[in-house]
């Protein structure tokens, strides 16, 4: 078994394979202590062009290692708590600049309602099947990811528009901020170099099986919302068979 130390850097050396929609420049332990003497061992994830962080203290974590908790189980909460610690971080630079937020970056993402719920109680979203369609501020956006907030009722009130004016518009900009990305299974995961180019002639012997994405290959699901969407792709690529159609979202 891992003592403390040993734990910690396990952690940093894997945990960026759990954190794939960053753009990392760094990860590092950071030992602090606090007022009452205790220290603490700080994982810190700085993304790349960001100055600050949040560290995500790991002593609760090796304690539920102790207890037999597989490391796989382990890495994955550490990451859920890094991306909630990010989006809060997000969140209040966007509320220190929300005097100067612009409706053009407004966009939808979709999410699961029932694991977001608590987290959506005072965020502008409506609701769609069983997920929420939430309304989000656009940071910045390139090959490496999308830097984004969630648009809360009190920036609501600072854009002058109404909760309906306000999915309206997100709705509008989507598939102008992320164009659509339309390709076969196979296609993108041999452009990825996830299999082997060798397959190409065996393509006609495998399932027709699509993915609907953007050019930032993320946040792809929200178009499950858009039926014009779908049915445009299909048409512009000769699909006339019956499909099912499958989303994966957070």
């Amino acid at each position: 078994m891992m003592d403390l130390n040993e734990f910690a850097e396990y952690v940093r050396d894997n945990i960026g394979n759990y954190l794939m929609s960053f753009d990392i420049e760094k990860i590092d332990i950071n030992r602090v202590e606090k007022t009452n003497g205790v220290m603490l061992t700080g994982l810190v994830v700085v993304p790349v062009e960001e100055r600050i962080s949040p560290s995500i203290y790991l002593e609760n974590f090796y304690a539920e290692y102790e207890m037999g908790v597989d490391m796989e189980s382990i890495l994955q909460k550490i990451s859920n708590e890094y991306m909630e610690a990010h989006e809060l971080m997000l969140q209040n630079d966007f509320n220190r600049l929300a005097d100067n937020i612009d409706a053009s970056g407004l966009f939808l993402k979709a999410v699961n309602y029932s694991r977001n719920k608590e987290r959506l109680q005072n965020v502008v979203y409506e609701r769609y099947m069983d997920l929420a369609l939430e309304v989000r501020m656009l940071f910045g956006s390139n090959e490496d990811g999308v830097a984004s907030a969630s648009v809360t009722y009190e920036l609501l009130d600072r854009l002058d528009m109404s909760r309906k004016e306000v999915i309206e518009r997100a709705r509008e900009n989507t598939p102008e901020l992320f164009p659509t990305q339309f390709d076969k299974l196979s296609s993108i995961l041999k452009n990825r170099g996830m299999i082997d180019v060798e397959i190409e002639g065996m393509e006609d012997m495998m399932p027709s099986v699509y993915v609907l994405t953007n050019m930032q290959n993320v946040n792809g699901a929200i178009y499950i919302a858009y039926e014009d969407v779908i049915a445009k792709v299909m048409q512009e690529n000769h699909i006339n068979e019956d499909m099912y159609i499958t989303i994966q979202c957070a």
